[in-house]
């Protein structure tokens, strides 16, 4: 960028400033777990064994360039079981192939500034009993030219005493 000065139509001066321009990549990758008693999301919660949890993974784009190739894998912890068909893209129903195979979801732009979010249901199990479990289900990302992120939500589920015969 340059800029003349004149003075009275001579020119006397010149001035030169460079600009550099330099591009960034940023990738925040969240996980939470819903929590219908208060209607938030949240990373931790309790439930019991028989519920269905919905899980929301949320991948968003803080640099300035588009990020390529970003494939989120989930997964589950012990007792718990992925519910069929309850993968939604941005609200869009998506194949459950991605967690059910362990391939993840690809995707494959996401532009500077923008995210997406991907919701699951999973149905807690029956844990032994006698002890609190904290089942933490986690999430991993890669994406071409940034490091490898992961994420986790908690339920937490409190097993009753055994039965004991009398």
């Amino acid at each position: 960028n340059s800029a003349d000065v004149f003075e009275n139509g001579v020119k006397k001066d010149t001035s030169t400033a460079l600009t550099t321009v330099t591009s960034e990549t940023g990738l925040i990758l969240t996980k939470d777990v819903w929590n219908a008693s208060n209607a938030t999301w949240v990373t931790s919660m309790s439930a019991k064994p028989g519920d269905v949890v919905t899980y929301r993974l949320m991948v968003r784009n803080t640099g300035n360039t588009t990020v390529t190739n970003i494939v989120l894998k989930d997964t589950l912890p012990q007792y718990v079981t992925y519910v069929l068909g309850s993968s939604r893209e941005d609200g869009v129903s998506i194949s459950d192939a991605w967690i059910t195979t362990g391939v993840g979801q690809l995707l494959p732009n996401l532009t500077a500034g923008n995210f997406k979010i991907i919701t699951f249901q999973a149905k807690v199990g029956a844990c032994p009993p006698g002890g609190t479990y904290t089942l933490t289900n986690k999430v991993d990302s890669t994406a071409t030219g940034l490091p490898n992120k992961s994420a986790t939500a908690d339920v937490i589920v409190t097993a009753g005493a055994p039965n004991v015969p009398r």
